[in-house]
């Protein structure tokens, strides 16, 4: 069974770790790890927090949680937030895509604007952020970050056919 990678990406108060709760049931805005639907018996692995937006965060943690959910035989693969920074910072976006290509994954990306509220100044614009995910060679897909995080979750669900 081919894992999938969910990118849940945006600027600071996007909705990013709404939607991924939404999406997952992880239980804060901080977690980190496995959540299981106890119906079916399937994970996923999360991570609500963006390793670029938290310091205790590194890539290994993202290698990690991607080699865990690549072993496991009832993971259906990871959830993550990714906030974009410069792509000359310590851990742009496009080295997690990469990763997650290492471990064979099915890529997903989906952009979260207009956000829910973005009370920062963006570095960089939302169209940077698509073209810099495309040319990662991953297909991403905008949701509007206004809207209920149930109604983005489901469009990812559906979209991605999970659970």
């Amino acid at each position: 069974m081919r894992k999938h990678f969910v990118a849940i990406v945006g600027h600071g108060g996007s909705g990013k770790s709404t939607v991924i709760q939404s999406l997952t049931g992880a239980k804060s805005k901080g977690y980190v790890g496995t959540v299981e639907d106890r119906s079916s018996g399937k994970e996923l692995e999360v991570m609500t927090s963006s390793p670029e937006e938290n310091n205790e965060l590194s890539l290994q943690d993202v290698r990690e949680m991607l080699e865990k959910a690549k072993r496991s035989d009832v993971s259906l693969g990871a959830v993550i937030a990714i906030q974009p920074r410069g792509e000359d910072t310590q851990k742009p976006m496009e080295r997690i895509f990469e990763l997650a290509r290492r471990y064979r994954f099915t890529l997903h990306a989906f952009v979260l604007d207009p956000p829910y509220s973005s009370k920062k100044p963006r570095r960089t614009t939302i169209e940077e952020i698509e073209d810099r995910i495309r040319r990662a060679g991953v297909k991403c897909q905008r949701l509007d970050g206004r809207r209920f995080a149930l109604h983005n979750a489901a469009i990812i669900r559906e979209t991605v056919g999970l659970f």
